[in-house]
C-alpha cells in the first residue's frame, strides 16, 4: 500500500511447540533420544550395538536423518533383544506412519501400551507421534489416535501437564479453539505459576480477537517471570498492537536490558519510534537488531519503511530487496513479507520504471494477504496504469469497500472511473476522497480531475 498504510504495526505471533515429557517410563538411560534434535548426529556411536538400548539410539538417529526403513531395521533389532522395549515399539510406530502403513503403527502402539497400560507419558509419547503424521497421509486418522492417545494419557493423570498442552495444540490444528482454550485454562489450574502456559493462552487469546483477556495472560506471564526477556518483548508487541506504545517501549527497553542483544526487541524499538513519527531513531533500532543479527529481513524491511516515509524511495527499495533476499526472507514473518512485496510495487509503480514487476510485487503481496484493503488499492493502481481498467475497478472497489473512509483508495477509485469513462462514478468518489482530507498524495491530481469533470 501507499504511504499512509507504511506505518501499520502488525504482531506476529506463533503457536508454540510440542511438549515432549516422558517422565516415568522407565529407561535405563534417562530420556529418549528426540527425533528431531539433528545436532545428535554429531555423536554417532562409532562401536557396533551391542544392546536393546544401542539398537534403539542408532534407530532414533537414523529416524532423524528421514532413513526410515533403516530406523525400523534398528529398532526390530532392539526388539530382538529386548521384547519389551517399549520406545523401540513407539519408535516403530513412527517408522510406520512415515511409510503410511498406518495398520503397523496401531498395532505397535497396542503393544506398548500392553507392556505400561498405566503409563500417562508412554500415552503422550505415542500421541505425539501419531500428532506429527498429521500433516500426511489419512490426516483424519492420525488427529483421532493422537487425541484418543492424549485423552487416555490425562484419564490416566489428570495433573500430567504435557498431554494437556498436547491435546491443545491438535485441537488446535482442527481449528477446535474453545478446546484448546480449555485443555490450557486445565493446565494453568494445575500449575498457575506456570508462565509458558500463560503464553501460549494469551496467544490463542489474541488470535481470536479476545484481546483483553490475551492481554491479561502476558501481562500474568511477565509477573511470573519478570527476568526473562523474551517474555517482555512478547507483551510489548501486545501493546504496540494494540497501539499502547508507551507501555510497549518501556517493555522493549526491559527486554534488551535483561538481553544487550535482543534483536527482536531493537527491531520492535524501531517500529515505535516509526509509529510515532521519528525516522531516524527508528533507523538506529533497526541497525541496532542487524548488529545482533546479520541477514535480519524484519530489521532490514524497518529500513525500507523508514526510508520510505522520509521519502527516499530508492533507498527503501535497496533495503526492501535485502529483506527478500535468499537468506534474509526466512527471517521475514508473513505479514513483513506482504508488506515488502506491496511497498517495492508502490515505489516500481510511482516511478513507472518497471511496471511488470510492480505488478509481481503486488500479486505477491495479495496472495498471501487477499483481503488487505492497502495491497488491493495498490494492485488496482498498477492496473490501472497498465490500461487495464476492468481489472483495476474490481481491485480498487474491493479496497473502498474493506476501507470506505481512506482518501487515498477512494481517489485511485475516482481515476479508475474517469478513465473507464463513468463520469457520474467518478464525480462522486472524487468529491468523497476530498471531503474526508485534504492531505494525501494525489490530492491535487483528484481536484483537478473533479474540476475537469465537473465543468463539462
Amino acid at each position: 500500500m501507499l504511504k499512509l498504510f507504511v506505518l501499520m504495526v502488525i504482531v506476529t505471533l506463533s503457536m508454540g511447540l510440542l511438549v515432549t515429557d516422558v517422565r516415568g517410563i522407565s529407561k535405563s538411560k534417562g530420556q529418549p533420544a528426540i527425533e528431531d534434535d539433528l545436532d545428535v548426529l554429531d555423536h554417532y556411536p562409532e562401536k557396533e550395538p551391542t544392546s536393546a538400548e544401542d539398537y534403539y539410539e542408532q534407530g532414533m538417529l537414523l529416524l532423524a536423518r528421514r532413513m526410515h526403513q533403516e530406523a525400523g531395521g534398528q529398532f526390530r533389532k532392539a526388539l530382538e533383544l529386548d521384547p519389551g522395549h517399549v520406545y523401540s515399539m513407539v519408535g516403530l510406530v513412527a517408522v510406520s506412519l512415515r511409510l503410511d502403513d498406518m495398520e503397523s503403527a496401531v498395532d505397535f502402539s497396542g503393544k506398548a501400551i500392553k507392556i505400561q497400560p498405566d503409563s500417562a507419558p508412554l500415552r503422550n509419547l505415542i500421541g505425539e507421534r501419531w500428532m506429527a503424521n498429521a500433516s500426511f497421509a489419512d490426516r483424519e486418522k492420525s488427529r483421532a489416535e493422537a487425541e484418543g492417545r492424549f485423552k487416555e494419557a490425562i484419564s490416566l493423570d489428570p495433573k500430567f501437564i504435557p498431554a494437556r498442552v498436547n491435546l491443545a495444540n491438535l485441537y488446535l490444528s482442527m481449528k477446535k479453539v474453545d478446546g484448546a482454550i480449555g485443555e490450557y485454562m486445565a493446565a494453568i489450574k494445575i500449575e498457575p505459576e506456570n508462565p509458558e502456559l500463560r503464553r501460549e493462552l494469551a496467544y490463542i487469546y489474541l488470535n481470536t480477537g479476545e484481546i483483553d483477556k490475551g492481554l491479561q495472560e502476558a501481562e500474568k506471564m511477565v509477573e511470573l517471570s519478570p527476568e526473562n526477556p523474551v517474555y517482555r518483548n512478547g507483551l510489548g508487541e501486545i501493546y504496540m498492537n494494540q497501539g499502547q506504545l508507551e507501555k510497549a517501549f518501556r517493555e522493549f527497553q526491559q527486554a534488551v536490558t535483561l538481553d544487550p542483544k535482543h534483536a527482536h526487541a531493537y527491531m520492535n524499538m524501531g517500529k515505535v519510534h516509526l509509529a510515532q513519527g521519528s525516522s531516524d531513531k527508528a533507523m538506529e533500532e533497526f541497525n541496532k537488531a542487524l548488529s545482533h543479527r546479520p541477514g535480519y529481513g524484519e530489521a532490514y524491511a524497518g529500513l525500507g519503511d523508514a526510508y520510505l516515509v522520509k521519502g527516499m524511495n530508492r533507498e527503501a527499495a535497496q533495503e526492501y530487496e535485502k529483506a527478500i533476499g535468499e537468506n534474509a526472507i526466512k527471517t521475514l514473518s508473513i505479514q513483513g513479507f506482504a508488506s515488502v512485496h506491496n511497498n517495492l510495487a508502490y515505489i516500481y509503480c510511482e516511478e513507472g520504471r518497471d511496471l511488470d514487476t510492480a505488478l509481481s510485487h503486488a500479486q505477491k503481496a495479495i496472495q498471501v494477504v487477499p483481503e488487505h484493503p492497502g495491497f488491493a488499492d495498490t494492485l488496482g493502481w498498477i492496473y490501472l496504469k497498465k490500461g487495464d481498467y476492468d481489472e483495476a475497478l474490481k481491485n480498487l472497489k474491493a479496497a473502498a469497500e474493506a476501507a470506505p473512509e481512506n482518501p487515498l483508495i477512494r481517489y485511485h477509485l475516482g481515476a479508475a472511473y474517469y478513465k473507464k469513462g463513468f463520469k457520474e462514478q467518478a464525480i462522486t468518489e472524487l468529491r468523497k476522497s476530498i471531503s474526508i482530507s485534504d492531505d494525501f498524495p494525489g490530492v491535487e491530481d483528484a481536484k483537478r480531475t473533479l474540476a475537469e469533470l465537473e465543468s463539462r
